[in-house]
């Protein structure tokens, strides 16, 4: 497995290069994964690139691109649905200049939508149904996208990774929504990407989603948190048992990225983390 680091788009270039001097130049980390720097009000990419292209010059990282999340391809507007896959793919010819490996997505939303816990009261009971329906059209919405976007990647060494979430409006939470929808694109260039944090903050251990997992794994994001918040913290500032979830990935065979998505300001945090990933999976 290679470990990889996240560049958040606030970053510099002169950060992002002095990170990257310290992380790549060092051999401690192989791999960058970077954002879609365009199509958001008042944020200037030019220091961004400028950063990452330096990166890719200096080091040959393998890089992946994690599409922007303010795109949300559970949209119900058919206009803005559109437009949103027309800047996602806008996103994947960015990508393509960097040869990205691996992009990876969001799955769709409802929006916003204030849905109560039940407590046999037919009011609430319509909202929950009402909710349950939306997310359906979500899905539907979601797996429609992703077969258009399988598409469009295809011929390309890019493998979508589809990322289970958390959020209450959101449709994937568990491994079997997962699955779900893999199945129903039914792409082999389609497969899934598993944040351990986002499991943990949904009440399910890491290990455990792994094991009822059986759709493919293209990509890892690895942070820690309470059980409360997905805080993005750096291992062991949470509350996440990471060994039983690497013996999993080793029993299932993940050869891929281990890409450390932390809330990090400076290279000392993700070496430490490297440090306590090689514990897991060797250096």
């Amino acid at each position: 497995m290679k470990k990889g680091y996240h560049i958040p788009l606030g970053y510099t270039e002169k950060e992002i290069v002095k990170i990257g001097e310290e992380l790549l130049g060092s051999g401690i980390y192989q791999a960058i994964e970077i954002k879609y720097p365009y199509g958001m009000a008042g944020f200037n990419p030019e220091s961004y690139l400028k950063g990452i292209n330096e990166l890719k010059s200096q080091f040959s990282p393998e890089i992946t691109m994690h599409i922007p999340t303010n795109l949300d391809i559970g949209h119900t507007n058919p206009f803005i649905w559109n437009a949103i896959l027309d800047e996602i793919k806008k996103s994947i010819d960015f990508a393509e200049e960097y040869d990205a490996s691996v992009l990876a997505i969001h799955p769709g939303t409802i929006g916003t939508m204030d849905i109560p816990a039940p407590d046999g009261s037919k009011i609430k009971d319509a909202l929950i149904q009402a909710g349950q329906k939306k997310k359906e059209h979500a899905r539907y919405l979601t797996v429609q996208a992703l077969e258009i976007i399988a598409s469009y990647i295809d011929g390309m060494p890019a493998v979508l990774a589809l990322e289970n979430v958390l959020l209450s409006q959101e449709i994937v939470y568990s491994p079997e929504e997962l699955d779900f929808i893999i199945n129903e694109v039914n792409r082999p260039n389609v497969k899934a990407l598993f944040d351990c944090g986002h499991a943990f903050r949904c009440g399910i251990h890491p290990a455990e989603f792994l094991k009822q997992l059986k759709a493919g794994i293209a990509h890892v994001h690895v942070n820690d948190n309470d059980g409360t918040c997905d805080l993005h913290q750096s291992i062991g500032e949470g509350k996440i048992d990471y060994a039983p979830m690497f013996e999993v990935l080793k029993e299932k065979g993940y050869k891929g990225i281990i890409l450390m998505e932390t809330s990090y300001r400076n290279s000392q945090s993700l070496a430490e983390d490297a440090e306590k990933l090689d514990r897991y999976i060797g250096s």
